[in-house]
């Protein structure tokens, strides 16, 4: 395997074709690992480290082929994912003919020669056999590590279209209910399109600016981002609006695939309560029937989501440490901030 560190952004386009050919040969592909997200991402998004001045993207080649690629940066001597803000699942990208675990030790012994930084923190790792097979091959297999794997978050979805799939009946059916006695008074209407609009961008700044102050909408932080990926993947983009009386009252953004819709950024007037609740329902409703197979609601454990959702797949923050000399007092803090922060969180006294 020859390998090759991408420092530049314009590094990064010259090998586009190289990376899409990658992610066409992956796994599980997701709207979080195409090549536009992790442009516009570099380009975009107001996150100070993912620029050209941190970045540090590994790519493995064999025979001319890319077989892996780490989309890192630096962080002030920290090795981590390049999105690491407003990206629900990261990973490391592998050919899935390929065997994981050894070429992810021919990664991890390359780092290890040519990559100077104090700790490996990748968070938003989401659960697969390449999170769990680095795991083993820093901690024990020569990688001269110590690493830490923790829960981050928990991402409910459903497959929605099997003679299995359970919801909530008794919310479900409340939703039912307070749209039918709605929709007796006043006019409902739902909208999909593929294209974010600058009237969504505002209507949902507006309302995340009441209910949770500055975000990453305050003063369209993020609008550049989400407009331009709208430009250059439109068809893995889907936006719901619901009208009562044809004011907007509810809006979600969010990404489809052949099989999947994802839940990525609800929100609602605060003034028309339950209208983020019907919005939801349409959603899971339409996706049926256009016959996808899964709905995603992503990263976060709000109860309402389960009412739709009946199973559950994981995030994780993977920190590593190697085993310098300089590292061992690191460490200790390290294990001694997860004792005391455990202690505190089982009520117990430290």
């Amino acid at each position: 395997m020859e390998f090759k560190i991408l420092k530049t952004l314009n590094e990064l386009i010259e090998i586009e074709s190289d990376y899409n050919d990658l992610l066409s040969r992956i796994e599980e592909r997701h709207v979080f690992y195409e090549f536009a997200w992790l442009k516009n991402y570099i380009l975009y998004y107001p996150d100070s480290h993912a620029k050209d001045d941190s970045l540090c993207i590994v790519a493995g080649y064999q025979n001319k082929k890319l077989f892996i690629l780490c989309p890192f940066c630096m962080r002030k001597g920290t090795l981590s994912f390049i999105c690491e803000e407003a990206t629900d699942y990261n990973t490391i990208l592998i050919d899935k003919s390929i065997n994981i675990h050894s070429v992810l030790k021919e990664t991890v012994d390359f780092i290890n020669k040519s990559i100077t930084f104090r700790k490996i923190c990748l968070q938003n790792f989401k659960q697969s056999d390449i999170l769990l097979n680095l795991y083993i091959v820093l901690n024990y297999d020569g990688g001269g590590y110590k690493s830490f794997m923790n829960v981050s978050a928990t991402a409910p979805y459903s497959l929605i279209q099997t003679e299995n799939y359970k919801f909530v009946k008794k919310q479900v059916n409340d939703i039912r209910r307070r749209q039918r006695i709605l929709s007796e008074k006043q006019n409902i209407l739902f909208e999909d399109t593929e294209n974010i609009s600058v009237a969504d961008l505002e209507f949902i700044t507006k309302q995340k600016d009441a209910s949770f102050g500055e975000n990453i909408f305050t003063g369209q932080k993020s609008w550049k981002f989400f407009t331009e990926l709208n430009k250059d993947i439109p068809e893995h983009f889907i936006v719901h609006r619901m009208f009562i009386d044809g004011k907007l009252v509810a809006i979600h953004f969010g990404f489809q695939s052949a099989d999947t819709i994802s839940y990525f950024i609800p929100c609602y007037d605060a003034n028309f309560k339950g209208a983020g609740q019907i919005l939801l329902l349409h959603i899971i409703e339409k996706a049926m029937a256009d016959g996808k197979k899964c709905f995603d609601s992503l990263r976060g454990k709000e109860s309402y989501k389960f009412h739709f959702c009946d199973r559950i797949a994981s995030n994780f923050t993977l920190t590593a440490f190697p085993l310098t000399k300089a590292n061992k007092l690191r460490l200790f803090c390290y294990r001694a901030g997860r004792f005391v922060l455990g202690k505190m969180l089982l009520g117990g006294s430290v």
